[in-house]
């Protein structure tokens, strides 16, 4: 075995406080178990450097991108950075590739918001995107919307920055409660780009509070989701793709920093990965059981991993999975899970490569511990069980309703071409809930954790006046 591991990281630039400059590197692992590091650094006229989206494009090609910061704010220049590995020194040659000036709105404080971009390319190395959180000239005023840049010719050259509307999907301007802003998302994302070439943003959606003199807030709505944003023709269109609903906002943790008073913050974490050829994608994220923290409560106080995966070629999507709940060391205590861009597979089942650190204590400032979740965060797609088809399959035979049995919190619904209504029934014909999807498609998900075991019928009606019944099996 010789296997090679790229990092890169911001440095200070002694006698020179502050992250100045770019630091780089390559590890080398031999069978042996030693371990050799190769270190240099790059320095440029940027005066702070905050790098994000370290991925790998064609063999021997890595690239990352970062904001240009100026320390306090972000400015209007994306900087694309290549590497090129030298089998001569056994390092990566880094340079600066590209400068892309990004159209911000700005506040009224004239400072633009943007998050740290971040980069991805298809498993042939072709196609790659770089994403990020923004407010772009002529968007949506005062929320976040997600950003896109992309390449065709395998990083060489790079298009301009184009925002996402999340209020033109109907799936979730229709299903979200929105504040007067609109729409936005929360400033964290992660990407991933399938077998196909096409970019998936994984985000956190949710109601911008208000406009200006305080945007970017999220909003205190009744209901959020995790979604996936995807395109599945390059960029020119783009469905929503409900994960799992979400629960809570931010959460703070941590003692106050002696210097700012401030304690650590985490939003959902929301994170990305793929097998080597892009066909299967998943899911990581956090969020706190409120029936746990309290109803009503809108704060991440008690964090648990959640994974989910998508089978590309068949659209499948499995039901979010709560991984550390019930645990005795970890319930509650999920902070800041890292999930590497690439899972551990073994036939049908792929072993998420989790890693979260574990504070002893609480304060930020003292040690911590590492622990890897992959033997626990795993996903088998051969053991989701039985696809329901409809009991009038002349009616709505392209409808899916999965798994059956159910065993966790929700049932999800796909192939969804119209606007549907679904009605939930017991066995005594007594209605027990209504939920409608005014969206154009999809997905849906139905939250049945509050159900007892048993049996029950969901009815989908849709415009049209066609209908269709289908049994589903609560478990425990």
């Amino acid at each position: 075995m010789d296997a090679k591991a790229v990092w890169t990281g911001s440095t200070d630039m002694f006698p020179t406080p502050g992250n100045i400059g770019l630091v780089a590197g390559v590890s080398h692992i031999s069978s042996t178990g030693n371990v050799t590091s190769t270190e240099q650094y790059l320095f440029n006229s940027s005066p702070k450097h905050v790098p994000g989206g370290l991925c790998a494009g064609l063999p021997g090609e890595f690239w990352m991108a970062e904001q240009v910061y100026d320390g306090s704010h972000f400015v209007d220049t994306t900087i694309v950075y290549k590497g090129v590995y030298n089998a001569a020194t056994g390092d990566v040659d880094w340079a600066i590739h590209q400068k892309i000036r990004i159209p911000y709105d700005l506040t009224q404080d004239g400072n633009p918001y943007s998050s740290v971009p971040n980069m991805a390319f298809s498993p042939d190395g072709m196609t790659g995107y770089i994403a990020f959180a923004a407010d772009l000239t002529g968007g949506n005023l005062a929320a976040y919307q997600p950003v896109f840049i992309k390449s065709s010719d395998a990083g060489q050259s790079w298009g301009l920055p184009t925002d996402l509307d999340l209020n033109a999907f109907p799936s979730l301007s229709d299903s979200l409660t929105v504040g007067e802003a609109g729409l936005g998302i929360e400033p964290e994302l992660d990407m991933s780009v399938d077998v196909n070439g096409n970019l998936h943003l994984f985000v956190h959606v949710i109601g911008a509070r208000d406009y200006d003199p305080y945007p970017y807030q999220p909003g205190d709505v009744p209901w959020h989701g995790m979604y996936d944003l995807a395109t599945y023709d390059g960029g020119f269109s783009w469905q929503a793709w409900m994960v799992a609903p979400a629960y809570t906002f931010s959460g703070e943790f941590g003692t106050p920093d002696p210097g700012t008073g401030d304690l650590i913050s985490m939003d959902k974490q929301p994170q990305m990965s793929r097998t080597e050829d892009g066909r299967y994608l998943f899911y990581s994220w956090v969020d706190s059981d409120t029936g746990y923290i309290g109803y009503g409560e809108l704060n991440n106080l008690a964090p648990n991993l959640r994974i989910a995966g998508l089978a590309v070629e068949t659209g499948l999507r499995t039901p979010a999975k709560r991984i550390s709940d019930g645990d005795f060391l970890w319930d509650g205590r999920v902070l800041y899970p890292t999930m590497a861009p690439t899972v551990l597979t073994q036939n049908e089942r792929f072993h998420l490569p989790i890693v979260v650190p574990e504070m002893i204590v609480n304060d930020q400032l003292s040690p911590i511990n590492y622990w890897y979740f992959g033997n626990d965060a795993f996903i088998d797609f051969s053991e989701l069980g039985a696809t329901t088809d409809s009991n009038e399959p002349n009616a709505l035979s392209h409808i899916k309703v999965f798994p059956n049995p159910i065993q966790g919190q929700e049932v999800q619904i796909q192939g969804l071409r119209s606007p549907a209504q679904f009605d939930l029934f017991d066995l005594t014909g007594r209605h027990i809930s209504r939920q409608t999807n005014l969206g154009t498609g999809g997905t849906q998900s139905l939250m049945i954790g509050q159900l007892p075991a048993g049996l029950y019928g969901l009815r989908i009606s849709l415009p049209d006046g066609a209908s269709a019944t289908y049994k589903l099996q609560k478990q425990d």
